[in-house]
This record gives C-alpha cells, sequence and structure tokens, in this order.
C-alpha cells in the first residue's frame, strides 16, 4: 500500500522529481494509501499542508537511512481504496 518516488542522490539524500501532486493523484486513483516523498519537494509539502489528495498519506523522507526506517516501520492494518 506504500508508494516512493524521488531521485537518489550519491550522498544518499533524496532529491525531488518533478510533478509531485500528479503522481500523488495518481497514487491514489492506483489505491495506495501511504507515500513517501522527498523532503526538499516544495510542491508535495504544500500538497500535505493543504490535503489536495485527501485519499493517500504523504510522508516526507530526506535520505536513504530515513527510506529505510520508514519501509521498516509496521504500518497498522488500512484498507486501500478499490479502483
Amino acid at each position: 500500500g506504500s508508494v516512493f518516488f524521488g531521485e537518489i542522490g550519491l550522498s544518499g539524500a533524496i532529491r525531488p522529481v518533478a510533478h509531485s501532486v500528479p503522481r500523488l493523484k495518481e497514487a491514489a486513483k492506483l489505491g495506495f494509501s501511504r507515500a513517501l516523498i522527498p523532503a526538499s519537494a516544495q510542491e508535495a509539502e504544500e500538497t500535505i499542508g493543504q490535503n489536495i489528495v485527501p485519499d493517500i498519506a504523504p510522508e516526507i523522507c530526506g535520505d536513504v537511512a530515513a527510506l529505510v526506517a520508514a519501509i521498516a516501520t509496521p504500518q497498522k492494518a488500512e484498507t486501500r481504496r478499490k479502483p
């Protein structure tokens, strides 16, 4: 139920990619309920604050270590939307 997007730099930082909001909207349409997104994705941060995509819960992730920790964290049972 999770989707991840961003560009991983050689330093391990996760950098933003273009079109964060459309990516989140499409992920929600496909039934994903959680999104791990780059910390510096301004467009995506605005999405979180304004709840533009209410069917998906974006989480900020700044580097590979945080991404691995987020993936390893057990998620509570969530119901997925049916496409």
